[in-house]
This record gives structure tokens, C-alpha cells and sequence, in this order.
């Protein structure tokens, strides 16, 4: 429940003016993506394949994210600062209270030793490296995700990781031309270590920001060729 708990205070934040507009259709996509994973997580049946909504929140935030750095840049608009700062005001209040709010239920809930790891996980999360957290618990003697209330934050890790390389390379490669083809390039070779590496490292693969580049490359391409359409 935290992680819709999460989306609705994330979302207060979403300006029908900002950059290119507000796309409906996105957002209902994105609700989706977060409806199949809590349904899956609650074992409801037909939805035991629900945790492939993380997969399509990361196209879709791919596909935001590169629309809206590419439209400020467009006008003239855009920087390092704002961005962060626009991301910062939009993600961490809300994760904070999504946090916080955690932490209060889980002392009713939760053993003395799952509070100990729902606290530690919680550090991790502020700090956006709440994926590397849980992909260093993972193992054959890893608690279930029940007793992980937190465990949804791995995901948002993830994109605040990406937050950190991508908008300085999309303003470093000066034209589309450019843009396009690193996004190819990330695509094959995130998609191509994740295939070869799924079983060998199939915690990493699924935890870690280098194996899921290439789902969020698929949102930046179908970004990038979309304002090329319209141009």
C-alpha cells in the first residue's frame, strides 16, 4: 500500500502545463503499471505476471523524462539546477512521507528484526540507493517481500540513478542525430547483458540500473523519434 500511497502524493506535484503538455494517456499507462504489481503482490489471480508493470514504468519514465528535457532544451530553457531541483520537489517530499508513514505502521506490525531491516531500507531509500540494498539481501535466506514494506522503492532508486547521467548526456550530444544513436546503442547493450547475465546474476538483473537501461532507452527512443516526427 505505500507504493500507491506514494504515486497519489508524487502525482499532486503533475502541472497540466509543464514542458509539452499533459498526455492522458501516459498517465493512465502509468496508473496501470502500478495496478498490475500491487494486484500481483496481493496474489489476486490472472495477475501473476503483474511485476512486468515495473518494466512498463520504466519505458514510460523514459519516455517523460527525454520529452521533457528535449522540450526545455528546444527553448532554450533548460538546466542541470532546475532539473534537479524540479525532480527533488516533485519525488522526495512525497517519498518521505511515504516513508515515514511506513515506519509508524510497521512498529505495530512488524517482528523487532523485520523493523531493524524496514529502518535500514528506509536510510537506503532517501539516499536513492534503496535498489542496492535490496539487491544485497537478496538470497536464499531473504525474507519474503511481506515483511518488506519498503521493497517497492527499489524501482524509484532506479530512476533517481538514472536521473544522475542521462539529462547531461542528452545536453552533451548537441543534435537528435546523436541522441538517437546512443539511445540504440544503450538499448542493445543493456538488453544484451541482461539476456546473457539473467540467470548467472538474476538478482543483479533485476535490482540494478545497468540491466534495466535498456527499458528506459525504449521510452527515450520512442521520445526522441516522436519530436523528430514533429518537427
Amino acid at each position: 500500500m505505500s507504493a500507491v500511497l506514494f504515486k497519489y502524493l508524487s502525482d499532486r506535484s503533475i502541472s497540466v502545463n509543464d514542458h509539452g503538455g499533459f498526455i492522458a494517456s501516459i498517465e493512465g499507462m502509468r496508473a496501470l503499471a502500478v495496478l498490475v504489481v500491487l494486484l500481483f503482490h496481493l496474489d489476486v489471480p490472472w495477475f501473476k505476471g503483474g511485476f512486468l508493470g515495473v518494466d512498463l514504468f520504466f519505458v514510460i519514465s523514459g519516455f517523460i523524462i527525454t520529452r521533457n528535457i528535449q522540450f526545455d532544451l528546444h527553448a532554450g530553457k533548460f538546466t542541470l539546477r532546475e532539473f534537479y531541483l524540479r525532480r527533488f520537489r516533485r519525488l522526495f517530499p512525497a517519498l518521505l512521507v511515504t516513508v515515514m508513514a511506513t515506519l509508524l505502521v510497521s512498529l505495530a506490525v512488524l517482528t523487532p528484526l523485520e523493523m531493524e531491516k524496514t529502518a535500514r531500507s528506509a536510510i537506503f531509500a532517501l539516499i536513492s540507493l534503496a535498489n542496492f540494498n535490496f539487491w544485497l539481501e537478496a538470497g536464499y535466506f531473504d525474507a519474503a517481500a511481506h515483511t518488506k514494506p519498503l521493497l517497492h522503492t527499489w524501482s524509484l532508486s532506479v530512476e533517481e540513478q538514472f536521473y544522475l547521467f542521462w539529462p547531461a548526456l542528452l545536453v552533451f550530444l548537441a543534435t537528435n542525430g546523436r541522441r538517437v544513436v546512443l539511445v540504440c546503442g544503450l538499448l542493445m547493450a543493456s538488453l544484451a547483458v541482461s539476456v546473457l547475465w539473467r540467470n548467472a546474476f538474476a538478482d543483479a538483473v533485476f535490482y540494478l540500473l545497468p540491466f534495466r537501461v535498456h527499458q528506459l532507452m525504449a521510452g527515450a527512443l520512442l521520445a526522441l523519434l516522436s519530436l523528430l516526427w514533429c518537427v
